[in-house]
């Protein structure tokens, strides 16, 4: 052999171990240091195709990681007014019926209270008042059984929707306390437009009596404001979170707002709102009868916080749907000063086929500081739920996993072409062994029912 060619070769060799050795490892090192997620069976919670089921929640009891609540709005057939609760960690589902005060209901709500009594909170008619109060409902047996606790009221003839609840769980002087964070609306006089708000309300006996609401900015601002989520931070400080939206002068998207207001005397007062980002989602257009048209890519942003661990504390997650890079994907941010600073915008996950659409995220994080993020996803023929972690404090997330163990075929939409609205928002929580749970909307049998799956996540 040519000894030029002899040196060439082993020099290359050379070259190429050397480069393996440094570089190979940092690789798999990148990897190691990602979570792993296991996905365990899909469950159907319930099984009434007469209910017309949508809009999901859950919620998962702080102490007892076996007990475990899901609802949804349904069909006004007094058979489908129930909560359904698990005590084997949601292998197994049964369903209790809700009291007749409960009837007519939308926007359910579940929580947990410091002393593991669930509550459900729904939207609630009143004969003749024009609008919407807040119905608010006890188990004090894991679910077994419910009875009407007490009743949000109107207020200067404003209405409720969209509500959201939250208990102070922690040691702190408001520990007990319930909060009550919703839209509060009016129709404006001799039109038929509404004025719209967001604003907080509190309960010091558990929900039978409520203070008077705290109105978080003007209204009749001509904008639509939403309430999204409210939690409590291990000092007492409750956060909340909501959206200004409005339609783009070329009617093509729907251009958002986030704001981010915080209260550390028990919701008494709040800070003024700061703005936190601004995004823009695809405004739908059915004027065409468009089988694939939507109106649910404009999804509500999601928000938590880390009330457990200790290296990342009271940190605050938001996940939201973005139209900034010409589709719809889930973006995120988070804040380590109780929403005074944010980070910059990030992808959870970014998807190569430009056909895909993500959308209605949801986020949680268990006493580890581990954060999982869900979402629907589809390519406006059939949709899926997938997740992704987070072991680094949202800095980063690993691959995203499919949730789904089977499609769901047709638009998951609401317009022409779909068989219902699946909501606006789907259900996640950690449970008391960290392990999370999530439910969805889900169409595999034709028919819109609640799923289920238990997701573990593993650290590096």
């Amino acid at each position: 052999m040519n000894k030029a060619l002899l040196r060439k070769t082993f020099s290359n060799l050379f070259v190429s171990i050397l480069f393996s050795s440094m570089y190979f490892p940092n690789i798999a090192k990148a990897q190691s240091q990602l979570p792993s997620l296991t996905v365990g069976a899909n469950v159907a919670v319930s099984a009434d195709p007469i209910c017309h089921r949508m809009e999901t929640t859950l919620a998962a009891d702080p102490r007892n990681a076996a007990n475990l609540l899901a609802t949804s709005s349904s069909s006004s057939e007094p058979a489908c007014k129930v909560v359904f609760h698990s005590n084997d960690g949601g292998k197994s589902w049964s369903k209790s019926p809700l009291p007749e005060g409960a009837r007519d209901f939308g926007d359910p709500q579940l929580t947990f209270d410091e002393n593991d009594a669930g509550y459900y909170a729904s939207l609630l008619t009143v004969s003749g008042a024009g609008g919407p109060a807040i119905g608010i409902f006890r188990s004090a047996d894991s679910g077994l059984t419910w009875r009407e606790k007490g009743i949000v009221p109107f207020f200067h003839q404003r209405f409720w929707d969209h509500e959201m609840i939250a208990f102070d769980r922690t040691d702190g002087r408001f520990r007990g306390r319930m909060y009550v964070f919703a839209n509060s609306w009016r129709t404006l006089p001799n039109s038929s437009k509404t004025d719209t708000t967001a604003a907080v309300l509190f309960s010091r006996d558990g929900g039978s009596t409520f203070s008077k609401p705290v109105f978080l900015m003007p209204s009749g601002n001509g904008k639509a404001n939403t309430s999204n989520n409210i939690v409590v931070l291990r000092d007492g400080t409750v956060a909340v979170h909501y959206s200004t939206t409005e339609i783009s002068h070329d009617k093509t998207f729907v251009d958002g707002t986030e704001y981010v207001a915080t209260s550390v005397d028990g919701g008494s007062t709040f800070s003024k709102p700061k703005k936190i980002l601004q995004y823009r989602q695809q405004q739908p257009d059915f004027s065409q009868g468009d089988p694939v048209a939507m109106n649910e890519l404009t999804s509500l942003p999601s928000l938590a916080t880390d009330a457990s661990s200790t290296q990342f504390k009271d940190r605050l997650y938001l996940a939201w749907g973005d139209w900034r890079s010409n589709r719809n994907l889930i973006w995120f941010s988070h804040s380590s000063d109780h929403g005074a600073r944010w980070t910059v915008p990030a992808k959870v996950a970014g998807i190569e086929r430009e056909s895909i659409q993500q959308f209605q995220p949801a986020v949680a994080v268990n006493q580890h500081g581990l954060v999982l993020i869900s979402w629907y996803q589809t390519d406006l023929r059939s949709y899926d739920v997938y997740a992704a972690a987070s072991a680094n404090g949202g800095r980063s997330f690993g691959p995203p996993v499919r949730v789904t163990s089977v499609a769901s075929t047709g638009s998951p939409l609401f317009g022409p072409g779909a068989a219902t609205d699946i909501g606006d928002y789907l259900g996640i929580a950690a449970d008391a062994n960290g392990a999370f749970h999530l439910t969805w909307m889900d169409k595999r049998n034709g028919v819109s029912e609640i799923y289920t799956a238990r997701v573990d996540v593993a650290a590096p």
